[in-house]
């Protein structure tokens, strides 16, 4: 009943903008003052710059749009920035797409996740959204300063830094589905030249689906971390700032729900009865919140790290060490089916270590007209997994009976790399204004793979690994492959300030994604796959400017990436057991896939008075295969390529005012309105994001009484609209069932804060 009432109180407050304007107009604090825009710091090119004037396509979101768009998990990103995607994969991890790049659970992530300037695991970011300073999307290959396999951009997220003085704060959050958030910080001077930092955050939450055919609850929330900082300046020209973290998640994650049945077919003389039909029509009568499916879902995560950035300071150049050490343990089951029968389940136990050394040299030079930056390199991955499939066999003559299959791989990864990138400044020789920019990276990456594959049936067990005989023992059913790739990424941009409040650039840049092994497959056509190449091409204007004494700013991307060698999937057979692989060229041709992205970003922001803030965006999106086959044979050449949204868009509007005489305070109101196109679809497309439209709100009433105690109260998707996407295997994979996975239901709530001092 309480949470009926916090969404009640929420509908009132949106029912009735007008009258909190009407209020804020006759109680603004800033009243005669002027309205203005935050200037908006980023560090797209590794050191802190105005966005205006940055020659590269990147949003930014700050810590207080942050805690007002009630974030608090990663994905949340999407309602507030152009052209990213954000998903969960079969295996947990967080696939972001930025500008549609090509992304798979089975390659390296084409956008990069950095947490304080160090490339980490994305696994590891899905709730770590606590005590941040700012979050930054770059969009296009980003290869020259933030390293290999960043073709469709990076994500920057920065924690608060511990500061030299004696703060903190401590939130609370209380949901409908019994969500239980508990977030806070402490910073604390030890010395005048120490400074020590403690943030966590632990959140529970009861699951959203229930299983009618067991006790299982899914979509719950079980997670907590801790983040110890420590930043010590033993003199003005030295600093060294150390991080510890510790992150855990245990939870359950949505379930496929089963919604249509497919025949199942082995081929010719081979076909059963459907075991999930039963179980398909039963789904079809239950709740929105029900599900037949009674596999356990389970998310275990568990990551501890160490990062140390060391920056030296001199008259004329600096140096900066970053160094990192990272472990993550981790533990998955997944049922691809939907429902309790045996069509298509796996469970996964693995760790990884991941060591990095990076060691930034930069400076400015001839009057400050020369901005330079060199370094290099060297990371150090080592990943262990134990992969435990049981799926319906597929190949005559024992079509059809459960078969289990034991599949432990090792990979090692080891890329190095060298880099420099210059700016100089042509304002005294050619134009007032006008700098150029040439950057260049060489990364060697070797990649190394140990395999061990065993299959158990009914009639018998048999070692998968190719040019090994069926009977060879499992104990000695190993392979070792070991292959080197690497490649070179440029950037190339001519940037031009017209007038103080309108600058402009073009910018030329080439990425590289790494190549590897297919894990999944013992087809010897697909052990091996090539590196992904991207060169794009970029228009950008940045604006801000007066419209009658309302600040409005605009800024405009248009884009157009070239990919080569695209790391596509495609299912293949493998001795009976069909599995996902990654090819780059057609299999009988050997020609390579292609594709070329073009489209256009647009963000805007404008304060009408000091009380009223308004902020949007849009992106269109085209991607289109120059060259490309199917597995099946069919030429999409010219066709529109699957999977990606073609359109977001998206409107905040933020209100504040003085709370009322007497109570102290500020009081704010902040709307949030997003939306996502369906997703292109193809005749092979086995997944659908189905058209997406999202509303929250917040009202926060900030520093009650001058107490340093604030209170908010939010609804997520208060029309509590009900949006699922679908993925079926009709085309790819004889499972038995297509399937819905479903976001997130109508979430309401409040947070409670104290800030000390």
């Amino acid at each position: 009943m309480k949470y009926k009432t916090l969404a009640t109180t929420i509908t009132a407050l949106l029912s009735a903008p007008l009258s909190f304007a009407q209020d804020a107009a006759q109680d603004a604090p800033n009243a005669g003052v002027k309205p203005r825009l935050e200037e908006v710091l980023v560090q797209a090119r590794r050191e802190t710059e105005n966005i205006q004037v940055v020659p590269v396509a990147v949003s930014s979101v700050s810590a207080d749009q942050l805690d007002k768009a009630t974030v608090g998990s990663i994905q949340d990103l999407q309602r507030l920035v152009p052209n990213l995607q954000i998903s969960t994969n079969n295996t947990g991890s967080q696939n972001y797409v930025i500008r549609g790049s090509f992304t798979d659970q089975f390659t390296d992530p084409s956008v990069i996740t950095y947490m304080d300037e160090v490339a980490i695991d994305p696994r590891v970011l899905a709730y770590n959204m606590f005590d941040i300073g700012s979050v930054q999307q770059l969009k296009g290959p980003q290869g020259t300063l933030f390293g290999k396999n960043s073709t469709g951009g990076a994500i920057l997220i920065f924690g608060r830094e511990p500061e030299q003085q004696l703060g903190g704060y401590l939130k609370g959050r209380f949901g409908n589905y019994n969500e239980q958030r508990v977030e806070g910080a402490f910073n604390t001077p030890i010395t005048d030249t120490l400074a020590f930092r403690i943030a966590g955050q632990q959140e529970t939450r009861d699951g959203i689906y229930k299983s009618v055919t067991s006790n299982m609850e899914y979509d719950n929330r079980d997670n907590y971390a801790v983040r110890l900082s420590l930043l010590w300046n033993p003199t003005d020209t030295i600093e060294n700032k150390t991080q510890i973290t510790n992150y855990n998640v245990n939870e359950t994650l949505n379930p496929n729900i089963a919604y249509e049945a497919s025949a199942l077919n082995f081929g010719p003389g081979g076909s059963m009865a459907n075991p999930s039909y039963p179980y398909v029509q039963q789904q079809q009568t239950l709740g929105r919140f029900e599900t037949v499916n009674n596999a356990p879902f389970n998310n275990d995560y568990h990551y501890e790290a160490a990062t140390n950035i060391t920056t030296l300071d001199f008259a004329w150049l600096s140096i900066k060490n970053i160094a990192y050490y990272g472990e993550i343990k981790q533990g998955f089951q997944r049922d691809f089916d939907g429902t309790p029968a045996t069509n298509y389940e796996t469970g996964v136990d693995g760790q990884s270590r991941t060591i990095s050394d990076e060691i930034q040299v930069y400076g400015n030079a001839l009057d400050d007209l020369l901005t330079w930056r060199i370094g290099g390199i060297y990371s150090n991955e080592r990943k262990n997994e134990f992969f435990t499939p049981a799926f319906l066999y597929v190949a005559a003559p024992n079509f059809g009976i459960t078969a289990n299959q034991e599949n432990t791989t090792s990979n090692e990864s080891t890329p190095k790399a060298l880099f420099g990138q210059d700016s100089y400044d042509l304002s005294e020789l050619l134009l007032e204004g006008l700098k150029v920019t040439a950057g260049y990276r060489k990364t060697w990456d070797t990649r190394e793979l140990w395999k061990n594959d065993y299959l158990f049936t009914a009639f018998g067990n048999s070692c998968r690994i190719v040019g090994l005989p069926g009977n060879t023992p499992q104990a000695d059913c190993n392979q070792h492959l070991q292959d080197d790739f690497g490649d070179d990424n440029y950037n190339l941009t001519i940037e031009y300030a017209i007038t103080p409040d309108v600058f402009t650039y073009l910018a030329s840049r080439k990425g590289y994604k790494s190549g590897g092994f297919n894990t999944s497959t013992n087809n010897p056509d697909f052990i091996r796959y090539d590196s992904e190449l991207v060169t794009d091409y970029e228009f950008g204007l940045k604006t801000n400017w007066l419209l009658a004494d309302i600040p409005v700013r605009f800024n405009v991307a248009v884009f157009q990436a070239d990919y080569t060698d695209i790391q596509t999937s495609a299912i293949v057979n493998s001795g009976g057991s069909l599995g996902t692989v990654i090819v780059n060229r057609n299999p009988v041709t050997g020609e390579s896939t292609e594709a070329t992205f073009t489209g256009n970003e647009i963000e805007l922001a404008i304060a009408p008075t000091t009380w009223w803030e308004l902020s949007g965006f849009y992106s269109h999106l085209s991607p289109k295969w120059d060259t490309a086959t199917t597995t099946a044979g069919r030429d999409l050449s010219g066709e529109l390529i699957d999977k990606r949204i073609p359109e977001t868009a998206g409107l905040t509007s933020r209100m504040t005012t003085a709370a009322p005489a007497g109570l102290g305070g500020e009081m704010s109101l902040n709307l949030i309105y997003s939306y996502s196109a369906e997703s292109i679809q193809t005749p092979e497309s086995n997944t659908r994001q189905v058209r997406a439209e999202q509303i929250d709100a917040r009202v926060d009433w900030t520093n009650i009484g001058g107490t340093n105690v604030d209170v908010g109260i939010y609804g997520k998707n208060i029309t509590d609209k009900e949006i699922c996407d679908e993925t079926h295997f009709l085309t790819t994979y004889p499972i038995a069932t297509n399937f819905n996975s479903c976001r997130a239901p109508r979430e309401v709530g409040v947070e409670l804060a104290y800030r000390f001092e």
